[in-house]
This record gives C-alpha cells, structure tokens and sequence, in this order.
C-alpha cells in the first residue's frame, strides 16, 4: 500500500496500514477498522454531503512534517448535484488552528478532496482533536468526522490511537511481499532511528520479515531505490510489537517504508 496520507473511514470497512520512522523512535503497524458494517436501508436524501475520510498524521513531528496540510474527503451521497458546498476543519487541544474552505461542485455520487490551510510552523506538543465538518442537510449523521493526533518530537505515524486494531490485521499473503507506506516531510534530510511494527496473532509459531527504507523517486513518485534493509526479524504467534533499530538511515523529504514478508505472511 502505498498512500502517504493516514485514512479513517466511518461507513467504509477497509483495511489501513501505517508505517513510519523518524530520529530515533517511531511506529509502524497493521491497523484495520475492527469488525463488520452494518447497513441500514433508508431512503436517499436529495441533499447529502458526508464528511468521509480524513487524510493526517496519528503521530505528527514537529518541527520534521511542517509544513503539513490535513485533507478531507467529501462524497455526494444524495440525488442532487451539491454546489458551494463550506467545508471547515477545527483543530483544538494543544494547539489550536481552524479553515474553512468551498468545494464548488460535487456530482451526484462524486467526491472532492479538500486540503486545507497548513498548520502553524511552530506546534506544541501534545495532543489535538481535529474536526472537520459540512453544514447541516437532510442527513445530519455523516456532517462531522473527528480525529485524535499525537504531537511530538520524532515521532510519526499515521495510526489514531484512540481506534482500535482489528485482529486480522492487514498482509501480503505471500512469502517476499511487501506493505510499503509513503511519508513526506518539511526538510530536506532526515534520519531513520526506528521502527515500530504492531503484529495480529498468527497461527504459526513464528514468522519473519525485514523493515526496508526506500527512497520515492520510483515512477509516480513510487518506492524506487532501495536505501536499507534490515537483518531478519522474528515474531510469535501471540499479537504484540516488535521494535527494530535502524542505523540513522538518512532519507529526503519523501520516502517510504516498508514491511517485507519473508515466509508465511504475517497478517
């Protein structure tokens, strides 16, 4: 998987995966929306904007991400095109920031991005409640969507805290292949200390894997050069994490990293 943004879905009951390292001590890990959706049948409002996704860090690096923008998606779930359609994100806790922006269209069935104002460029650490919301339609349950992010000094992540694992957890599925996570930063130089890779239970006593470091210069901005590999690591069959030191691996602004699969899959 290789999108450099963090994705939380209410409605929506895919699998996410957040991988990350920074300056000596991060986290990566499989983190799904646990359990199935329910659905209930109603029928479709005319007016209808949803509030779906929300694109940020979990664990955000401060003064390494700035400048960072969150984004969010906006769907037209109802029967009538939307037009001028306000969309604000709120951001309180230790920091503070609030921008609005307008969508000026939106088919029936379509959906927009927004990306709003960057963040300050100096944040305090810990943590911000961020909000973002449409106004009120024909369907009020889906106008606001909220995310918990953690502030801090070297760490980045793209897992909210505050959701829980699933416990399938998220795999390739076959021995060699790899889960890959793209991260873009302010600065031009970095360094890689650690990672931190959260594991579901397994019904093998133990599988093994490598964290790989790649830079972004592959086409379309995909993983191209291989800049690290770690040694062989291990883990249980029990659920749990596994931290694995990384030698100040120097990355630019954009990078990603990745899991790789050496057996059974570790899903």
């Amino acid at each position: 998987m290789t999108k450099n943004y963090f994705l939380r879905q209410r409605a929506l009951p895919w699998c996410r995966l957040a991988l990350a390292a920074l300056l000596g001590g991060s986290s990566f890990a499989a983190h799904a929306l646990s359990g199935p959706r329910a659905a209930t049948a109603r029928p479709l409002a005319a007016n209808d904007a949803a509030v779906s996704v929300i694109y940020t860090y979990g664990k955000l690096a401060t003064p390494a991400a700035l400048p960072h923008a969150v984004q969010a998606v906006i769907t037209n779930l109802g029967t009538a095109a939307l037009t001028n359609v306000p969309v604000t994100l709120n951001v309180t806790g230790a920091n503070t920031f609030a921008d609005t922006k307008t969508v000026a269209s939106i088919p029936v069935g379509g959906a927009a991005t927004v990306t709003f104002a960057a963040y300050p460029s100096t944040l305090s650490l810990g943590s911000n409640l961020l909000t973002v919301t449409v106004p009120a339609d024909d369907n009020a349950s889906n106008n606001t969507a909220t995310f918990t992010q953690r502030v801090s000094a070297a760490r980045l992540s793209y897992i909210d805290t505050t959701l829980a694992y699933n416990p399938n957890g998220a795999t390739v599925g076959q021995a060699g292949g790899s889960l890959a996570v793209k991260y873009t930063l302010g600065t031009a130089v970095n360094y890689l200390g650690s990672a931190k890779a959260t594991f579901a239970a397994t019904s093998s006593a133990t599988t093994t894997f490598q964290v790989q470091i790649y830079d972004a210069q592959g086409t379309g901005g995909t993983p191209g050069n291989l800049l690290y590999t770690s040694a062989t690591q291990s883990h249980t069959a029990a659920a749990g994490a596994v931290t694995v030191a990384l030698p100040s691996v120097q990355v630019g602004s954009t990078f990603f990293v990745a899991l790789k699969e050496l057996d059974n899959g570790l899903g």
